[in-house]
Parts: structure tokens; C-alpha cells; sequence
């Protein structure tokens, strides 16, 4: 058997026996000018044509595009045994793969979440704010509480009315400094506590401060 002369012709043709798979014109130009970025696009075509015309490789016409794969001559026979074995590899591969891609996906949303919300510096912002209405709320009721004792009761049902609503406010706020916390914490590498130092918060349990019942 003649050799090729053409180192390209040859190239062409190892790469195509150490892959095994078909591969369009341009997939195996950008897949071997990705090792050598000196190849000519139509030096290598012209090394497809050549080893298809001698028949060293083989070449279907997929569509419109001409694909081209090893001569399955010069590979071993796998049997059924064997192939079942490869069938469940790539079974086994392809849920392995799934697996990872749900994951990516999933976290990839997750920094998207973070990157699109608010900055560390802004939910501080708004924390302080909520800490100053929650003090103020708090100091009301103190007052709203001491103006009840002997006021007639159309007078003291007023008062209770303001009174429910500052609970239900101060409820609501606590509930959204909750969950902006909770939220940075998903992404923070520190503990709860470390967070809550850092920002300057301070929080109920800390004041010692219960919230009213309705």
C-alpha cells in the first residue's frame, strides 16, 4: 500500500482514525486548527477530497453537507455484549449529565437573582431605615399605651385602633428586614451573626424588646 505523500493528507487521516465519528468539513478544520492554528481551510477540504477519492476515508452527503468518517475496516468488531455495556455507560453518563446541568442551571439562576437585586450597601440602607420606623412604632405604643389609662372608651377605642395598626406595620416591617436578611445570607460566607455585626443591626432579641400582641 502506497503511503500519502502530503503531510496534511496524513494528518488529516490520523485525525480522523483517533477520533472515529463523523465529522462535517469545517468541524474538522476548527478542531485541528484549534491544535494548529496554520492550517489552511481549504488545504484541509482539498485533503478530504483527496482521501475520499482514494478511498482512504469514507463520505456520506448528510443534506447538503458532505460528511467524513474513518474506514471501519481498521477497527475491531465490538459485540452485542459490549455494546450493551457502552449503551448503559452513556446512559449512566447522560443522567450524570442532567444531574450537573439542573445544578449549573440552578445556581446560575441564583447569582442572576443576586447580580439583578439589590446591593449589600442598599439593603443596609433600607435595614437602618426599617430600625428607625420599628423605634419610632415602638415608642408610640409606649405613649398610646399611657393615654389609654382613664380616657372614656370612645376616646380609648381610637387609641386601640392606632395601636393595632402600629402592631400590624411594625409586623410587616420585621417581616421584610426577615427576609432581606435571609436573602444575603444564601450568598453570605459567614455565619448569621457575623452578617448582623457587620451591618450594625440589632434586632429584637438583642434590645430584648417583645413584639405586641393585636
Amino acid at each position: 500500500m502506497s503511503k500519502t505523500k502530503d503531510p496534511l493528507v496524513s494528518l488529516v487521516k490520523s485525525y480522523l482514525s483517533k477520533t472515529n465519528r463523523p465529522f462535517s468539513g469545517n468541524d474538522v478544520f476548527n478542531n485541528m486548527n484549534s491544535k494548529d492554528s496554520k492550517l489552511s481551510k481549504t488545504a484541509v477540504f482539498k485533503a478530504l477530497e483527496d482521501l475520499s477519492a482514494k478511498e482512504k476515508i469514507i463520505e456520506k452527503l448528510n443534506g447538503k453537507q458532505k460528511i467524513y468518517f474513518p474506514l471501519q475496516d481498521n477497527f475491531e468488531a465490538v459485540d452485542d455484549q459490549q455494546l450493551k455495556q457502552l449503551d448503559q455507560q452513556l446512559d449512566q453518563l447522560g443522567k450524570e449529565f442532567n444531574q450537573v446541568d439542573d445544578e449549573h442551571k440552578h445556581k446560575a439562576s441564583k447569582l442572576s437573582a443576586i447580580k439583578s437585586g439589590q446591593t449589600l450597601a442598599q439593603i443596609s440602607e433600607q435595614l437602618s431605615e426599617l430600625k428607625a420606623q420599628t423605634s419610632e412604632m415602638e415608642e408610640r405604643m409606649k405613649c398610646i399605651d399611657s393615654k389609654a389609662k382613664g380616657l372614656d372608651p370612645k376616646a380609648n377605642h381610637k387609641l386601640k385602633n392606632e395601636r393595632q395598626k402600629l402592631v400590624t406595620d411594625w409586623r410587616k416591617r420585621k417581616r421584610m428586614a426577615t427576609n432581606m436578611v435571609d436573602m444575603i445570607l444564601e450568598s453570605y460566607p459567614k455565619p448569621k451573626k457575623a452578617f448582623i455585626e457587620e451591618i450594625g443591626l440589632e434586632t429584637d432579641e438583642q434590645l430584648k424588646v417583645d413584639l405586641p400582641q393585636m
